[in-house]
C-alpha cells in the first residue's frame, strides 16, 4: 500500500482549510437548495471551488455523492450542467446557453457535491499544484472532512464516490483514505459514512486496460457495426506495439522517472491509430467533429464566463473558466501509468464497501473491455466468485434490455449499451 496514507494519518490533524460557502441564486431553477463556494487549503495556497445541490426526494435520509471529473484537468462543473446536475445548459433551442431544468438530475435521490481538481481546474485556483493521485486525495480528504463539520446534518447519511475517466485513478484513492481514517481518525477529524464508490467508463490498471484498445477497435466495433474501425494491419501493428507498452508500464511501478516516456509510448501505439480515423475517442459511432475534446462545449464556456452567472454560483476570484486544463493535465504525466488503485479497490471490498465499476460499451478511450479485464483480474477474496458469476440483463423499468452485468459480494461491473 501507499505510504502517503499513513503519513498522512499520523501528521493531521484537525484540518487547516477553511470551507467558505453562500447559497447559489440566479444560476439553476432547482427548488431544491444549492450552495458553493470554495474551501482554502495549505495556508491560502490551493483554493478548491465546489458546487452543491441537496437531494429534491428527502435531503435529511437520502445519500450524499461527490463527483469527481476526470482529465486529469477537467471540471467537474462540466458534468454539473451536461450531465447529471439539477439543471442542464443547451447547446441548441429556444434555451440555448441557458441553465434549464433537469428531470433526470442525480439530486433527485440523493444530495450531489461536484468538486473542481486539483487547483487550476474550472473555478479552482492557487499557487500549488497536485501532480499526482496522492495529492489529490490528501486535498479532497481534507474538503470532505471540512465539509461534513459544517453540516452535521449530513455526515451520518450513507456517502458515495463516483468518478469518470481519470477518476479512476482519483476515486479508489480517495475513498481507500477515507476508509483509513476511519479506521484510523486522526485527532480531531470525524468518521464518514463511506459506503461504496462508483467509476464510470475510468482509466485505473493501464496494464490490463491498454492491451483492450487493439481488441475494441477491430474486434468489438466489428461485432457492433458489422466492419471494423480500423484495418486488420492497424490491428496486427497496435498488438506488436505492446511488446514495448506493457513492459513500460510494469517498470513504471517501480521507477516513477520512466512513466512519462510509458504514456508517451503507450498512447502513440494504442490511441494513435484509432485517432487517425477520424472517429470520436467517445463514441466510435460518429466523428471527432470538434478537436480536442470533439464536442463543441463553447455555450458551456460562455455560460460560466458570464459575469451574472460567476456572481451567482459565488466565484469571488477572476477566472476563466475552461472545460480542461491542459497544463493540469500535463503535470499529472508521471501518475498516468500507476496503479496503485487496485491494491486500494481490493482493500476497500474486504472492508465491505461496494464496488461499481461501469462503462458505456461505444467508448474507445477508456472502454469496456479493458475495465472488464482489470475487474476480472483483481485479486481478492471474492476474485473466483467474481469470474464465476454469471452476465445477467440489465433493463430499465420499461423492459427494455440496457445492458448487463457481473456481481460477486460487494463489486459489479456493468456494461451499458449504446453509450
Amino acid at each position: 500500500m501507499r505510504l502517503f496514507v499513513s503519513a498522512f494519518l499520523i501528521a493531521s490533524g484537525v484540518s487547516a482549510g477553511t470551507l467558505r460557502s453562500s447559497p447559489v441564486h440566479g444560476v439553476c431553477s432547482d427548488k431544491a437548495p444549492q450552495e458553493s463556494g470554495y474551501y482554502d487549503i495549505d495556508s491560502g495556497k490551493k483554493h478548491y471551488f465546489y458546487y452543491m445541490a441537496s437531494s429534491r426526494s428527502n435531503p435529511s435520509t437520502d445519500p450524499v455523492v461527490l463527483w469527481q471529473t476526470g482529465g486529469p484537468g477537467c471540471s467537474s462543473l462540466l458534468a454539473a450542467f451536461t450531465e447529471n446536475g439539477p439543471c442542464l445548459v443547451p447547446e441548441v433551442g429556444p434555451n440555448a446557453g441557458k441553465a434549464v431544468f433537469n428531470p433526470y438530475a442525480w439530486n433527485n435521490n440523493a444530495t450531489v457535491i461536484w468538486l473542481d481538481q486539483p487547483s487550476g481546474v474550472g473555478f479552482s485556483w492557487g499557487t500549488e499544484n497536485d501532480k499526482d493521485e496522492a495529492g489529490a486525495a490528501l486535498d479532497a480528504y481534507d474538503f470532505l472532512q471540512a465539509f461534513f463539520k459544517s453540516h452535521a446534518s449530513l455526515a451520518s447519511l450513507p456517502f458515495f464516490v463516483v468518478g469518470e475517466s481519470y477518476g479512476g485513478h482519483y476515486t479508489p484513492a480517495l475513498t481507500y483514505l477515507v476508509s483509513q481514517g476511519n479506521l484510523h481518525p486522526a485527532p480531531g477529524n470525524i468518521k464518514i459514512n463511506l459506503k461504496g464508490l462508483g467509476v464510470g467508463n475510468g482509466l485505473t490498471v493501464p496494464l490490463a486496460q491498454y492491451p483492450e484498445y487493439s481488441t475494441l477497435a477491430y474486434n468489438y466495433t466489428m461485432e457492433k457495426l458489422g466492419s471494423p474501425v480500423i484495418t486488420l494491419e492497424t490491428y496486427k501493428q497496435m498488438q506488436n506495439e505492446l511488446k514495448v507498452c506493457l513492459p513500460a508500464i510494469a517498470a513504471c511501478q517501480n521507477d516513477t522517472s520512466v512513466c512519462s516516456l510509458a504514456q508517451g509510448v503507450c498512447n502513440n501505439g494504442q490511441i494513435g491509430p484509432y485517432e487517425q480515423t477520424g472517429l470520436n475517442p467517445y463514441d466510435f459511432r460518429i466523428p471527432c467533429e470538434v478537436p480536442g475534446l470533439c464536442y463543441d462545449e463553447s455555450h458551456v464556456t460562455a455560460f460560466f464566463n458570464e459575469k451574472a452567472i460567476q456572481q451567482g454560483l459565488n466565484v469571488d476570484h477572476q477566472t476563466t473558466w475552461a472545460t480542461c486544463n491542459y497544463q493540469v493535465n500535463g503535470m499529472f504525466s508521471s501518475d498516468w501509468m500507476k496503479q496503485f488503485a487496485e491494491p486500494y479497490v481490493s482493500s476497500q471490498l474486504e472492508e465491505g464497501t461496494r464496488v461499481l465499476i461501469y462503462a458505456g460499451d461505444v467508448d474507445f478511450i477508456c472502454n469496456f473491455l479493458g475495465s472488464q479485464a482489470w475487474t476480472l483480474g483483481l485479486t481478492w477474496s471474492g476474485q473466483d466468485g467474481f469470474k464465476a458469476a454469471p452476465l445477467t440483463n440489465w433493463t430499465t423499468s420499461y423492459g427494455k434490455m440496457a445492458g448487463n452485468a457481473r456481481t460477486y459480494k460487494g463489486l459489479t461491473f456493468l456494461k451499458v449499451l449504446d453509450a
